[in-house]
């Protein structure tokens, strides 16, 4: 199954290892550290809501995305899993 995140970026499902909510995240050094610390592709135009961490190849990279987590759960299909604090 494949997600799409914005622009035309889609990713695999299999390979996602978090979908974080920005808009929750008080401390905007953390999202500067979470750029930092992985490859993090910004397809949010500006908008960032959300962070999906996959891992492909063995290399972890980040999105930035304008669609919530929430949307993005849902876009999944993820209905025995629960959204808490913006996390999947």
């Amino acid at each position: 199954m494949y997600l799409h995140i914005g622009q035309e970026v889609i990713l695999n499902v299999k390979d996602i290892i978090g979908i974080f909510n920005l808009l929750e995240v008080e401390d905007k050094e953390k999202v500067e550290k979470m750029k930092q610390a992985f490859n993090v592709i910004d397809v949010s135009f500006g908008r960032k809501k959300s962070l999906i961490l996959v891992e492909k190849n063995k290399e972890k990279i980040g999105y930035f995305s304008n669609i919530s987590s929430a949307t993005l759960a849902k876009r999944i299909n993820l209905g025995k899993m629960e959204v808490k604090n913006g996390k999947i």
